[in-house]
């Protein structure tokens, strides 16, 4: 298990402030944060196991993400910091918000692996003094002007988009089995959607091919419905947006 290491080192780490294609002009970020000579910043992320007994993977994940401080105090984020969490069978999507720490978003993608919840992948969002974008590439997104990271080495491929209040998780998991009986299944056009929303675990998916497509977030029953009927075919090279 990962222990006492930063995150550049010890996962990857995805830190994207650029566009899913080249095509994107970025338009003004917001102002960047105050730094104040009198207060300690944070100067590094550990990963640090998660307690051995059974816990969620949102309760993993506010155990294992330790920021360090130009003081050396060491805090971990409060429970509080969640956003969202999704658990289809052994995956998990959670992520917090710890623009109080730093100035991020922060998306954990889990793996279920014998009982412990195991942290396969990490993506980061600046939203204070990361470089927005407004063109959203025919994506229904509830946003005028949005970062985004994404993460396309692994399955699952992530892609990321927020600004300070809202952000939302594109999955594609190549297709697993599982049961849900928490979502409804809703018809759009020509997918057929599972919807749940509640507070804190949020989410929509569907199969596509030989694929799951996951969104989580904490976008509202609507806006998750809209952006996943304007996603195109998983197997788009161009996926999640469309072709030019």
């Amino acid at each position: 298990m990962l222990k006492k290491k930063t995150t550049f080192l010890s996962l990857c780490l995805i830190i994207v402030l650029g566009a899913c294609q080249s095509s994107q002009e970025p338009v003004n970020s917001p102002s960047p944060n105050e730094k104040k000579n009198n207060k300690a910043e944070v100067e590094m992320v550990n990963l640090i196991d998660a307690p051995e007994q059974k816990i969620s993977a949102s309760q993993a994940a506010v155990h294992q993400y330790e920021f360090v401080y130009t003081n050396k105090k060491k805090l971990l984020p409060s429970q509080s910091s969640l956003v969202n969490e999704v658990r289809l069978g052994d995956n998990s999507l959670v992520i917090l918000n710890t623009q109080k720490y730093d100035r991020n978003f922060v998306v954990f993608d889990y793996k279920n692996i014998d009982g412990r919840w195991n942290i396969q992948n990490i993506v980061t969002l600046d939203v204070l003094d990361g470089e927005y974008f407004k063109n959203k590439e025919k994506l229904n997104l509830p946003f005028n002007e949005f970062v985004v990271a994404k993460y396309t080495d692994n399955n699952p491929k992530l892609w990321t988009f927020a600004n300070k209040e809202k952000i939302v998780t594109i999955a594609k998991h190549d297709r697993f089995t599982f049961q849900d009986q928490q979502a409804q299944k809703k018809t759009v056009g020509d997918k057929e959607l599972y919807v749940h929303t509640k507070e804190k675990n949020s989410y929509v998916y569907y199969f596509d091919s030989e694929s799951v497509i996951l969104l989580s977030g904490n976008l509202n029953e609507e806006d998750l419905i809209e952006l996943a009927a304007s996603l195109p075919s998983a197997n788009e090279s161009s996926f999640p947006t469309k072709a030019q």
